[in-house]
C-alpha cells in the first residue's frame, strides 16, 4: 500500500479537499499541501506540535506522507529530547486510528511498528511520565483501538 514516491519531497494534497466550513481543516490543508520535507523537518525541530495538529485534520496522501515523515523523524537520532513530537504521534494514532498495517515513511514501517518503537524510546525523548503518561500504555491503547 505504501507508494515510495510519497516519501520523497513535498506531497500535493490532490486527493483531499478540505471542508470549507472547517477552519482547522482548511488551515491544515494550506500548511501541508506542497510542504517540502526539509521544511516539515524544520517545523518538527522548531514547533513539533504544529505538524502533529495539522495531521489531526489531514486526509488521504497527505496524512500518510506526513505521518510517515513524522515516524521517520521520531525513529532517528534527530528526535532526541523531542517529547512533544513523540507524545503527539502516539496521541495522533490513538485519535485517528489509522490502519495499523499501513507502511509509512522512508523506513517503510507500519503504523503499528512505528508506535511500538516510539513507545519503547520514552527515555530517549525525555518524556516525563507524570506529564505525558506512559508511552507503553499509549501504544497498548492504539493496538486495542485499531
Amino acid at each position: 500500500m505504501n507508494d515510495a514516491g510519497l516519501n520523497i519531497g513535498a506531497c500535493r494534497c490532490s486527493d483531499w479537499l478540505p471542508d470549507a466550513s472547517s477552519l482547522d481543516e482548511v488551515w491544515a490543508w494550506r500548511l501541508l499541501d506542497g510542504l517540502a520535507r526539509a521544511d516539515a523537518l524544520q517545523m518538527l525541530a522548531d514547533n513539533p506540535l504544529t505538524l502533529v495538529e495539522a495531521l489531526q485534520y489531514a486526509n488521504g496522501k497527505c496524512f500518510i506522507h506526513y505521518s510517515g515523515l513524522l515516524a521517520d523523524y521520531l525513529l532517528s537520532e534527530d528526535a532526541k529530547s523531542n517529547f512533544a513530537a513523540a507524545a503527539g504521534f502516539l496521541d495522533l494514532l490513538i485519535s485517528r486510528k489509522p490502519d495499523s498495517s499501513i507502511k509509512v515513511g522512508l523506513n517503510n514501517v507500519s503504523f503499528l511498528e512505528a508506535a511500538q518503537m516510539v513507545s519503547e524510546r520514552q527515555p530517549f525523548y525525555e518524556a516525563d511520565e507524570d506529564i505525558y503518561g506512559m508511552f507503553g500504555d499509549k501504544y497498548l491503547k492504539y493496538v486495542s483501538s485499531s
